[in-house]
């Protein structure tokens, strides 16, 4: 080695070595400084996943249950809190909270519950359930999840729970279970907390909490949609004026296609595949296999399938309606509510729109159909890119929570918190706690000593 060294140092001048080690340390600093900055975006993104939900959720609460709402009263309303704020943000006045559903109540449970365990745990996560809806049942919980939350409740009662956690949810609507879209809106710290883990674990992890409440086909996958569309959100680059919408439409429609076409071999394919899971992820997915073995006879025999829209359909017919919007036509929203009310699920009828809000509200070439629904010439211009989602996703009423917060997560995920006006996040009850879940789930995927993996950015 040493004749080595001398042989290069009697052939190379000492000035042309200490200019090559200087180049060296420069490449060196200059892959850490895009390595940090990349890090910096990334725990950013994580904060805008679960603002966005948030902020939707809040603010789409306002118009829940009225079919082509007026924004007018709504977008004033925030146009004055807006600057109110900024009027008085050396005062630090406070702007009146928008308060949150149960939808986002329950999603705390899951950030609180992955945070505390360093890991997902369905006993753990049910009783956060239980918890959360017993200390403040005023939230908006339907009388569905109501029962279910009894029945879960007296199963722990029983000391019963731990064998019996899905059993309650397979049980609803007659066996059917529930087709709702309140898993899908829950979703998001699932995406944040798998994010450096395989597509694979991210799908199981999703369903067992999806399962937890709502065990119809139709909400497991608008919850797989969701929570896939979060994470490929996550993984864009800050360049967002390269970003091919096309692409990322059709990752998620691929995705979703594969899992309608082979959701029956699903259970199937986990029992084939449990030795590739860590043990607490493999008891959890038995749990439910156990569970869901049991009860199969029991429940289904009393329902005969229903047909149903596909999400595959579906988002084929919104990319077609996002095509003519490019083209500078308005929405026919006739045609709209008739092609998703043509299904009773409220999950098929929500998630698909969550993307489509997302998909306009983020185009340029949609501006004519976004100033049109927000009442505004230059709208598109006036509002920032994660405002214009959320408040684009709320035009559509009826249940505007559940798509403004769906459509939330997405466009939070995909510009980052950076993107989300100050004023919002503040009018928002809860928001420092959701900050501080973000961090947290971010320090699970990324610790201090971790290097960020080029296949996962």
């Amino acid at each position: 080695m040493n004749n080595f060294l001398n042989l290069i140092t009697s052939l190379f001048p000492k000035r042309i070595l200490t200019k090559v080690g200087f180049i060296n340390k420069t490449i060196q600093r200059k892959k850490s400084e895009k390595l940090q900055n990349e890090k910096e975006l990334l725990a950013s993104k994580f904060e805008g996943a679960l603002l966005g939900s948030l902020i939707g959720d809040c603010i789409g609460k306002c118009l829940e249950g009225i079919w082509s709402p007026n924004l007018c009263e709504m977008l004033d309303e925030l146009r004055l809190a807006k600057d109110k704020y900024l009027h008085y943000l050396n005062e630090q006045e406070i702007v009146s909270l928008k308060f949150y559903s149960d939808d986002t109540a329950l999603t705390r449970s899951i950030c609180e519950s992955i945070i505390n365990k360093k890991e997902f745990n369905i006993d753990d996560t049910v009783n956060n359930f239980l918890q959360m809806y017993y200390m403040d049942s005023s939230r908006g919980y339907s009388s569905a999840t109501m029962t279910l939350f009894k029945k879960l409740s007296y199963l722990k009662s029983k000391d019963e729970l731990h064998n019996n956690s899905f059993i309650p949810a397979m049980e609803l609507f007659d066996g059917e279970g529930s087709y709702g879209s309140g898993a899908a809106m829950r979703c998001s710290p699932i995406a944040l907390y798998t994010f450096s883990k395989s597509l694979e674990e991210m799908k199981i992890i999703c369903e067992l909490s999806t399962r937890i409440t709502h065990n119809h086909k139709l909400a497991v996958l608008g919850a797989w949609q969701q929570c896939f569309a979060i994470r490929l959100a996550l993984q864009t680059s800050k360049v967002y004026c390269s970003i091919d919408f096309d692409n990322f439409f059709y990752q998620i429609l691929n995705f979703v296609n594969d899992l309608e076409n082979n959701y029956e071999n699903l259970d199937e394919a986990k029992y084939e595949n449990l030795d590739k899971y860590s043990q607490s992820l493999r008891e959890n997915i038995f749990l439910y296999l156990e569970q869901n073995k049991s009860t199969l006879f029991e429940i289904n025999d009393k329902s005969s399938p229903k047909k149903s829209l596909s999400y595959t359909y579906l988002l084929l017919k919104l990319f077609k309606l996002i095509k003519k919007c490019r083209r500078g036509h308005k929405i026919n929203m006739e045609y709209l509510y008739k092609l998703i009310s043509s299904s009773t699920s409220s999950a098929i009828q929500t998630i698909p729109l969550a993307l489509f809000s997302f998909m306009i509200a983020s185009d340029s070439r949609c501006c004519n159909e976004v100033n049109f629904k927000l009442n505004s010439k230059i709208a598109f211009k006036q509002y920032g890119n994660v405002e214009r989602v959320v408040f684009y996703a709320v035009s559509f009423g009826g249940e505007a929570q559940k798509i403004a917060s769906m459509a939330g997560a997405i466009a939070g995920a995909f510009y980052s918190a950076d993107f989300i006006p100050k004023y919002l996040i503040d009018m928002c009850e809860a928001s420092n706690d959701v900050r501080n879940y973000a961090k947290d789930l971010f320090d699970l995927n990324f610790s201090d000593d971790t290097c960020l993996q080029e296949d996962i950015l």
